[in-house]
């Protein structure tokens, strides 16, 4: 089951837990001859996390995806807020796969790590990356910025992660380029309208990859007219031809197809998006 779909019914309890940018502590490395190998990725990592962070993780390679699991004790405070443990252990999932993929030929293209409460509200956050982006960043090729805009973030509560310390709640499968760009373009799209929270209502924001099409589904309700709030549709259009070129406008997304709950629908081959 794809993600997206999985958290269709996962939307009204979606967290607001904030993005922290856990790479400020890390420093330039340089290029070593490679010493792990894709065979037995899943293994370089359990170890890793275990032998230098004390950190129980699962990991598995599904074709070019390599997804990891940490179960954690409970994320949030009483106050609501992740905890410094919660912060400082997601970078040091962070170090062990970006020192994996700095010394390996061949490494998958994506990656999903999934840190789980599984003892108190049962929470699942979930941080999905373009391998290369998370080597450009450690290379000094890209900006801090730049990559945050280049992950996804996602959290939630999530009953079936209570006491799951081996993953078995997690589907975890193959991420197309075309999956994760919707899953950018979907999470920018949402990040935009979160300052006119007052005028602007985001009821659903969805995206999908099939058979070459990319699409994306939103229903946001302007309350209040005004000339600051982005028009979400010429949004869609912008936000898409952002991530399609950072990603090299892949052959595989033939069309892009936007749609609105009023019932307009676009569909643009990338040829006629980029005119």
């Amino acid at each position: 089951m794809k993600l997206l779909i999985y958290l269709k019914n996962m939307a009204k309890k979606e967290l607001k837990i904030v993005l922290v940018s856990f790479f400020l502590l890390l420093h330039p490395a340089c290029k070593t001859t490679p010493t792990y190998s894709q065979k037995n990725i899943e293994q370089t990592i359990e170890r890793l996390c275990e032998e230098e962070f004390n950190l129980e993780a699962k990991a598995w390679l599904v074709e070019n995806t390599l997804w990891v699991y940490v179960p954690f004790g409970e994320i949030l405070d009483i106050k609501g807020k992740p905890r410094d443990s919660f912060s400082e252990n997601t970078r040091r999932i962070f170090l062990a796969l970006q020192r994996t993929f700095l010394n390996m030929d061949n490494p998958p293209k994506f990656y999903c790590f999934v840190l789980s409460d599984i003892k108190d509200k049962g929470i699942d956050v979930y941080r999905i990356g373009f391998v290369r982006d998370l080597i450009k960043l450690r290379m000094n090729l890209i900006s801090l910025e730049e990559f945050n805009q280049r992950m996804v973030f996602l959290s939630f509560e999530n009953k079936k992660a209570l006491g799951d310390k081996q993953g078995e709640h997690i589907a975890k499968y193959n991420i197309s380029l075309g999956d994760f760009i919707g899953y950018l373009i979907r999470q920018r799209l949402n990040n935009l309208f979160i300052p006119y929270s007052k005028k602007v209502k985001v009821e659903r924001i969805q995206s999908y990859y099939q058979e070459g099409k990319l699409g994306i589904i939103f229903d946001i309700k302007i309350n209040k007219k005004d000339e600051s709030i982005p028009n979400p549709f010429n949004k869609t259009k912008e936000i898409a031809k952002k991530y399609l070129k950072i990603y090299g406008r892949p052959e595989t997304i033939i069309e892009i197809e936007i749609a609105d709950a009023s019932g307009k629908k676009s569909t643009f081959t990338q040829a006629a998006l980029f005119d």
